[in-house]
């Protein structure tokens, strides 16, 4: 049990937002370097993306799994309200967070409402497995928001939408 106390204690904080002083990889050598191999085993299967609900990992990660799985099953139907002109029926989903602004933006909030959720969880853990894959994920949050950037994302849409009315000219040629 003492290595997660020394595994967790020299882990840096970690703010939504701000750019981490650890890197994923930094963070999994030490992981690997002080976690039991069965341990270890169950945080390299820890995935942001997730939403199985089956057993595999520790109680806050399967959680958190479930989180996910109901956070996308409100954002399709939200999104298929919109789309269909109805009114979604009442559910936990906080509409507000996806109802204004561009799509970066909405992520942005999507993702700091994890991160939210994943703090809530780690409040219950200090010292153990549950702690260390909270801030697994909570580093993998991190690795999303760095890779936003609004200039390339403008540029990538544009080219995008470009080859897409090329292809549409000339089919109407043909």
């Amino acid at each position: 049990m003492d290595r997660y106390y020394y595994l967790v204690a020299q882990l840096p904080t970690l703010y939504f937002g701000k750019k981490s002083r650890i890197t994923r990889k930094y963070f999994l050598e030490q992981a690997k370097k002080w976690l039991l191999t069965k341990d270890y085993k169950k945080l390299i299967q820890t995935d942001i993306n997730a939403t199985s609900r089956d057993k595999i990992g520790v109680k806050s990660y399967r959680k958190y799994k479930q989180f996910e799985y109901g956070l996308r099953k409100a954002l399709a139907e939200y999104r298929g309200s919109v789309k269909e002109g109805t009114q979604l029926k009442k559910t936990s989903f906080p509409e507000e967070l996806v109802k204004e602004g561009n799509p970066l933006t909405i992520e942005t909030i999507l993702l700091q409402y994890r991160w939210n959720f994943i703090d809530k969880l780690a409040r219950e853990h200090d010292f153990d497995l549950d702690a260390v894959v909270l801030y697994y994920l909570q580093l993998q949050i991190m690795g999303k928001l760095s890779v936003f950037d609004k200039e390339k994302g403008q540029e990538r849409f544009n080219r995008i939408v470009d080859e897409k009315s090329h292809k549409r000219d000339n089919a109407d040629i043909e």
